[in-house]
Parts: structure tokens; C-alpha cells; sequence
């Protein structure tokens, strides 16, 4: 009974069919993977960005400060 088992896992993971959705899995994996490291770079970015703005901002903000002290 276990050879039987064996033999039919056997031949369907080496019918063409099966090689098929192997590649189909691979292809959208590799698609998956590519489209989440563009839109981690792009969030990255626009991070990147916002504290640039936050900094200026901060510093504009003290100078404005000491300009009203002095």
C-alpha cells in the first residue's frame, strides 16, 4: 500500500503539468519580491524626505526663536 502511495506522488510530481506550476510559482515569488523592494525604496524615499523637512523646519523654528531673544 505504501509503494502505491510512493509511486503516485512519485508520478505526479514528475508529470509536465506539475514542472508548469513550478515555474508559474517561481515567476510570481520573483514578481512578489521585486514589487515589494520597489515600494520599500519609494517609502524609504518619502521617509527620508519628511525628515529632511522635519529637521529644516526645527531649525527654522529655533532660529526664529533666538531671533526674537536677541
Amino acid at each position: 500500500m505504501l509503494n502505491m502511495i510512493k509511486m503516485d506522488v512519485y508520478r505526479m510530481f514528475r508529470t509536465k503539468s506539475m514542472y508548469v506550476i513550478w515555474i508559474i510559482l517561481l515567476a510570481s515569488a520573483l514578481l512578489t519580491s521585486f514589487l515589494s523592494k520597489i515600494d520599500y525604496d519609494a517609502v524609504n524615499k518619502e521617509w527620508e524626505k519628511q525628515q529632511w523637512k522635519a529637521i529644516r523646519n526645527s531649525f527654522r523654528s529655533r532660529m526664529q526663536i533666538m531671533s526674537i531673544l536677541v
